[in-house]
């Protein structure tokens, strides 16, 4: 089964409703937050995620979960990169997090990623 199926899988044994997107070289995504928890598979390429605590490289085969309302930018690796996730209302609670993905496949060593345009600019602030 594909990466991609198994990434779909793992989150609709969770009763969770999985979507499918991909970015092309360098895309970047502004600072922004979602009222519903976040739980994402890096299916193909890689990408870097910025938080208010720091930065989470992804490559393929890699999962990361953002809690509702956390705060993220991200900038799409060198080779793109295509994405599954789903939300899911309030936090993980007891959730476990997937196991990595086994895959065939080279990974972009992490020297590779967030080359480019630079970091995304700090997370608006916050609102009272």
């Amino acid at each position: 089964m594909s990466t991609d199926g198994v990434a779909a899988r793992q989150l609709r044994r969770l009763g969770l409703d999985p979507s499918r997107w991909a970015a092309g070289p360098a895309t970047r995504f502004p600072w922004h937050a979602h009222p519903a928890a976040k739980r994402l598979a890096c299916v193909a390429g890689s990408i870097v995620f910025t938080l208010e605590v720091g930065t989470r490289a992804l490559c393929q085969g890699d999962w990361l979960d953002l809690p509702a309302g956390t705060w993220h930018a991200a900038e799409v690796g060198p080779r793109g990169a295509v994405c599954i996730e789903a939300f899911a209302e309030g936090a993980w609670g007891d959730q476990p997090a997937p196991a990595p993905m086994r895959t065939r496949h080279r990974r972009e060593p992490p020297s590779e990623l967030g080359k480019g345009t630079g970091s995304p600019a700090t997370p608006p602030a916050r609102r009272s």
